[in-house]
């Protein structure tokens, strides 16, 4: 007479196929990271190039407002003292502050 055992079906995956699912997800992450860093580069670019853009859209805006843009004695003759010599001014930043926005 046979022996009817009857073994449980055992579900799961085994080493060898996890090891392979894993070298997998390194494979893709190998491709992935380097692209996604190249995008931030490439998003961090094209954001200075836009500030740049309206840096320069401000100053021929002023210039075309103020005769030739020529800064404002007040302007020109506030400051301080510069680290290096000579004199600093913040106020010609705040006066292009307001044609930028």
């Amino acid at each position: 007479m046979r022996s009817l055992i009857i073994r449980p079906i055992q579900a799961g995956f085994t080493l060898v196929e996890l090891l392979i699912v894993v070298i997998i997800v390194a494979i893709l992450a190998a491709i992935v990271v380097p692209q996604f860093t190249s995008a931030t580069r490439d998003a961090q670019e094209a954001a200075l190039d836009a500030n740049l853009a309206a840096m320069r859209s401000a100053i021929e805006l002023f210039r075309g407002q103020h005769s030739g843009g020529v800064y404002p004695a007040g302007v020109a003759a506030s400051g301080g003292t510069c680290p290096t010599g000579g004199t600093a001014s913040t106020a010609a930043i705040s006066t292009a502050q307001a044609f930028m926005d």
